[in-house]
């Protein structure tokens, strides 16, 4: 019977990838993950576990981007406010006009022109109205005074709902804007008329519960993150060679960051802004925005996870460039295409407005290009070890 064919000895200097891995069986296998997994649940039972007293943290957490939103939402609607409030007609003084548009009642109007109005004097202290009262016994003056008059007093009239909005915010919107007036939100819809609530709505008695839990789970995914990649680290690195370790060692950290740069980024920036503009989309006087809090904490999660992904483009372009399926030259000769695709994909992802699309595809663009220095950098150092190595021998 012939002898088995032993591996020569290998010098531990060497970097040759042939190593004395500790070898296991399969079921050897499955008892170490199911360990490592009983750690890994435990740990997220434990962070679940501490943050679920923090419910009101947790939530203010995940509802800071609507917040942003909310807040540049209602600071545009104040300015158009302010600018309907300047192109209407009537006193400058917010409650002069007021006075004027409860004044000219349609019995009061239809006594002017009737021409017998028995308190002149009050047409210009209540109603702003400064031209003399009736103007002259000439009928053509008369008639210009009812034309002129009749659109003044009209549009004034109009205003009244859009002066007590004006003069509501005037005292509150400071108060508003640095969110110190949680407790009376319901009021800058009711009285304020801005038809965008500040709370986000929960339609289903377990909805806000279901969204709690379902945000604790992710931040204590968060929070636990160093326990997991150890647990995930340890288990997968016991079948890795030396060098391969190293590849990770060197990769991991920066896939993290770009990872968390793309979260943040969508969190800050982008959920924000895509949010506004869907509202913006909306005429709300035919249609109220009405969002809830699980179809709100969806799409941040979604476009969250989505932004971290994107922005791990220059670790997978350098990885495929490792095993030989992507190539610098292929890549520099194609550029145009990817660019398009990277257009296609922000188009694809993004509300269809061109602010939002450059939101998307600005990152993408820039991370293609830290992707291409990557790949002519690793080249580069490839090209050098084969020169050094043919030099050698």
């Amino acid at each position: 019977m012939p002898e088995a064919v032993q591996d020569p000895p290998q010098d531990v200097n060497s970097d040759s990838p042939k190593e004395n891995l500790t070898k296991m069986s399969f079921g050897d296998h499955l008892d170490e993950l199911r360990r490592r997994l009983v750690w890994c649940m435990a740990t997220l039972f434990v962070c679940v576990g501490v943050m679920l007293p923090f419910k009101s943290d947790v939530t203010k957490i995940y509802l800071r981007p609507y917040a942003i939103m909310w807040a540049q939402a209602y600071d545009d609607w104040l300015v158009k406010l302010d600018k309907e409030f300047e192109d209407g007609m009537g006193p400058t003084d917010p409650k002069a006009r007021e006075a004027a548009a409860e004044f000219f009642t349609k019995t009061t109007r239809e006594a002017i022109l009737a021409g017998g109005y028995a308190n002149p004097g009050e047409i210009r202290t209540l109603g702003g109205y400064d031209k003399p009262y009736p103007p002259t016994t000439d009928q053509v003056a008369w008639d210009a005074f009812v034309l002129e008059f009749t659109a003044y007093s009209k549009n004034v009239r109009q205003q009244r709902d859009r002066i007590k909005q004006v003069m509501w915010h005037e005292g509150r919107k400071e108060e508003i804007i640095a969110g110190e007036f949680n407790g009376k939100a319901d009021l800058i819809y009711s009285q304020g008329g801005f038809p965008l609530h500040k709370n986000l709505k929960s339609v289903r008695p377990l909805e806000d519960f279901w969204t709690f839990m379902a945000a604790c789970l992710l931040f204590a995914c968060i929070a636990a993150s160093p326990v997991l990649l150890w647990h995930m680290w340890a288990f997968i690195s016991a079948g890795l060679y030396k060098t391969e370790k190293g590849v990770v060692h060197r990769a991991l950290p920066f896939a993290l960051g770009l990872l968390v740069t793309g979260v943040a980024f969508g969190y800050f920036v982008m959920v924000p802004y895509a949010f506004y503009f869907l509202a913006k989309m909306m005429d709300w006087t035919l249609v109220g925005p009405l969002f809830t809090v699980s179809d709100y904490f969806k799409f941040l999660l979604t476009l969250t996870v989505a932004l971290g992904m994107v922005f791990q483009l220059p670790i997978l372009m350098v990885a495929l460039q490792k095993v030989g399926i992507l190539k610098l030259a292929t890549v520099r000769k194609h550029w145009r295409w990817a660019v398009l695709s990277f257009f296609v994909i922000s188009a694809m992802l993004t509300p269809p407005d061109p602010v939002t699309q450059a939101l998307m595809v600005t990152p993408m663009l820039t991370l293609f290009g830290l992707g291409l220095f990557l790949m002519w950098s690793s080249e580069r150092k490839q090209k050098r070890a084969e020169a050094a190595a043919s030099s050698a021998t």
